[in-house]
């Protein structure tokens, strides 16, 4: 109980109490990721006030059919739509599109990474478009921060399978 009050956050936007969700809606002929992700963790955050870079670690085992009815989330903390992907490297991919934070869109890039082993996590790396988003650069280091208190930047997969433990005879 204790390690899942040093994970909540306020969201921003509604005031409400508690770990906030990360609509992703990324779909281009090699790569598909889209959904209400739970679990995610800030790894990087630097810059100053008019270039903020982000880098978020999202287990994309943990998409649930709608963040505002998800169990363990309070809402929506931000959403990215994709409108043109482009393959940069064998693992990473350019993908152009709009970030939604509360009343605020702006054209945004984020450079999305993933193993091409098969891996529960993908990376996205952004620059906050503008002051505008001033909020969500707050909300993402009050994330960085709990996360920080909770002991680290380990993230454990909700659904990776795992192979069944058999009792021995």
């Amino acid at each position: 109980m204790a390690t899942e009050q040093k994970m909540l956050a306020t969201n921003s936007v509604s005031g409400k109490t508690g770990r906030q969700a990360l609509r992703l809606d990324i779909a281009g002929p090699n790569l598909l990721l889209t959904g209400t992700f739970e679990q995610w963790v800030p790894l990087v955050m630097e810059g100053l006030r008019e270039e903020r870079s982000v880098q978020l670690l999202v287990d994309v085992t943990s998409s649930s059919a709608n963040a505002a009815q998800a169990a363990n989330t309070n809402g929506e903390l931000f959403a990215f739509e994709a409108k043109a992907i482009k393959r940069a490297q064998p693992n990473g991919h350019r993908v152009k599109g709009i970030l939604t934070y509360g009343i605020h869109q702006a054209e945004a890039e984020v450079f999305l990474q993933a193993p091409a082993a098969h891996s529960p996590f993908a990376l996205l790396s952004f620059d906050l478009p503008n002051s505008d988003f001033e909020p969500l650069w707050k909300a993402l280091g009050k994330r960085a921060d709990a996360q920080a208190a909770f002991g680290g930047t380990e993230v454990r997969s909700q659904g990776w399978l795992r192979p069944p433990t058999v009792a021995a005879a």
